[in-house]
């Protein structure tokens, strides 16, 4: 009798309240992608710095050079694709536009997919459920852009540090490389 009332029952989630937290789940998606693009540059560096550990200082400082070069180079391609990602590139003639296309109508196809796959999962919560997933999704995303920042200050210091570096005699220069790489692997 009470559930012919409607009490007790479980208030299914509104289109309203889905759409924010499809929002919501695809703005933490973004954010951790990015975060974790800069996450494997800062492991990279740091599995290359500790292979070369026990080498020689003079042959290592080629090497740390190596490092923090092919670090900020990945990093630098990090930023132009986070830029460029969601824009039509063109190929070129009749070919390079049809392949590009049809690359931008595979990665939509997926993305639609994706996106139905957790739509009906949504559909599926009760509205609290929902709201207090969206609320989650909201705070992690903004735990995720803070990380973002600090990686990205991070690594722009690393960047930076390193050409003043380059005003350096060698012997001095590779406390100052090893310095570099040892503050950027702090944060991971």
């Amino acid at each position: 009798m009470l559930a012919a009332l409607g009490i007790g029952k479980k208030k299914a989630a509104s289109e309203e309240q889905i759409r924010k937290h499809q929002e919501a789940k695809q703005h933490h998606d973004k954010w951790l992608a990015n975060v974790q693009k800069f996450r494997d540059i800062a492991q990279k560096l740091e599995t290359k710095y500790s292979a070369h550990k026990g080498d020689f200082a003079l042959g290592r400082y080629d090497e740390l050079k190596a490092m923090i070069k092919s670090s900020i180079k990945e990093y630098e391609s990090c930023l132009e694709e986070m830029q460029k990602k969601g824009l039509n590139k063109s190929r070129g003639g009749k070919t390079g536009s049809l392949m590009g296309a049809a690359a931008t109508f595979a990665s939509v196809q997926t993305q639609v997919s994706e996106l139905e796959e957790s739509y009906s999962k949504t559909k599926k919560m009760t509205s609290e459920q929902v709201s207090h997933e969206t609320a989650s999704l909201r705070k992690q995303s903004a735990a995720l852009q803070r990380e973002y920042q600090s990686w990205r200050a991070n690594l722009e210091r690393l960047a930076k540090e390193y050409e003043e570096s380059k005003k350096y005699n060698p012997t001095q220069r590779y406390g100052v490389l090893k310095a570099l790489i040892k503050d950027t692997m702090k944060q991971s």
